[in-house]
């Protein structure tokens, strides 16, 4: 299961409960204490990666239980809709996922054979994914996150 927020409220994507790999996708309103079921995305899967941009949940890559994806989804919060998007380049779980600029980045992961060292970056507005410089080392099960440095 991998998690986001938008607007305060927390989202639980997918996952695996032991037995299944889900596609069910659940949300606690920290306000009302309280966990309801929103739409379920089309792909089950696990070990995907979450970002969120314009207030909307993205939810790339993963494992759905038979082999690694490259299928992306997005989640809008106001209609409670799930829409599939263009996939990666490369099937990717166990990796991590992080917005800079409006700009969505897989980084790392496995494939399904082998740890990744492949990083891609996806334009929303062109709805595409293009391959970046590659790390120097292969990395799954990775974590990324975008620090602002501020001056004092």
């Amino acid at each position: 299961m991998r998690v986001g927020v938008v607007n305060g409220i927390l989202y639980a994507i997918g996952g695996y409960d032991g037995s299944a790999h889900l596609n069910t996708v659940e949300c606690f309103d920290p306000m009302t204490n309280t966990w309801r079921a929103v739409a379920s995305m089309a792909s089950r899967r696990s070990s995907a990666g979450v970002a969120v941009l314009n207030d909307t949940l993205y939810v790339v890559g993963g494992n759905d239980g038979a082999s690694c994806l490259n299928t992306m989804e997005r989640y809008d919060p106001v209609t409670d809709s799930w829409m599939c998007l263009a996939p990666m380049n490369t099937r990717r779980s166990t990796h991590d996922v992080a917005v800079i600029d409006g700009t969505l980045y897989a980084v790392g992961g496995n494939d399904g054979s082998s740890s990744l060292n492949s990083i891609e970056k996806y334009d929303p507005e062109a709805n595409k994914w293009t391959c970046v410089v590659p790390m120097s080392t292969r990395r799954s099960s990775v974590g990324v996150v975008v620090a602002q440095v501020l001056s004092l």
